[in-house]
């Protein structure tokens, strides 16, 4: 990682193709996991080779990178079918460790490698066909990011960003919530929220 020159890094998951999900029944999605930032591709039409061909990317400093490669934080890849009503069925997942991660820095030409993963945990009407994805990860360069330093963000490449996950009294929710790259930025300024409104219980 010494290679990349600036002091902050992007994360990059490429996944391009799969083989092995003709049993499905309805479109779905690749899920990518890192320490709580969660990012997805595009719905895709089951068939027995979908074709995704989409990089799904967070942003860190060096510093931080760092210490999730020290803690052996993996990228959770998760398949879900997505349903009517918003509804998700796990198909199943892949642990990528950041240790794996191939240096690409922005002064040098680098042949990015590829290579399959097995899906975990598929189901048994799944498991004949041997659902696999075909991916790349690699860290690379982020000069100028609007980011701020020391603080993990996480962005899709159309500029959108899950919220990362809430605990509140020891009870782990999620905010069903999307934001823009700017409604985001905007967000990570502010340090206090507005006043609560009395209640007729306060009178």
């Amino acid at each position: 990682m010494d290679e990349l020159r600036g002091p902050n890094i992007q994360i990059v998951l490429h996944v391009k193709e799969g083989l092995g999900f003709g049993f499905l029944r309805i479109p779905f999605v690749v899920s990518g996991s890192l320490n709580g930032y969660v990012l997805e591709t595009d719905p895709v039409v089951p068939t027995h080779a979908p074709a995704f061909d989409a990089e799904l990317v967070w942003e860190a400093d060096k510093r931080r990178f760092r210490s999730l490669r020290v803690q052996n934080v993996p990228i959770k890849v998760e398949v879900f079918t997505t349903g009517t009503q918003g509804r998700k069925d796990k198909v199943g997942y892949i642990l990528l460790s950041l240790l794996g991660a191939q240096p690409c820095p922005t002064n040098k030409i680098v042949d990015i490698k590829y290579s399959w993963h097995k899906l975990l945990g598929v189901r048994s009407e799944g498991k004949c066909c041997h659902p696999q994805l075909l991916m790349s990860l690699s860290i690379e360069d982020r000069v100028n990011t609007p980011t701020p330093r020391n603080e993990l963000r996480m962005f899709h490449s159309n500029e959108v960003a899950y919220p990362p996950t809430y605990r509140a009294n020891d009870t782990q929710f999620t905010r069903p919530m999307l934001l823009t790259f700017q409604e985001y930025i905007e967000e990570s300024k502010k340090s206090v929220s507005s006043p609560r409104s009395p209640t007729a219980t306060d009178m």
